[in-house]
């Protein structure tokens, strides 16, 4: 059970990081 609450961390920490480097990404298109 902990090491499939940690993965499941370890995920969701991953996409927040993918998600804010897209939202940069789209920021900086909308700027250019």
């Amino acid at each position: 059970m902990e090491d499939k609450e940690e993965l499941r961390t370890k995920v969701v920490i991953l996409f927040q990081d993918m998600l804010e480097v897209v939202m940069k990404d789209i920021m900086d298109e909308r700027l250019s």
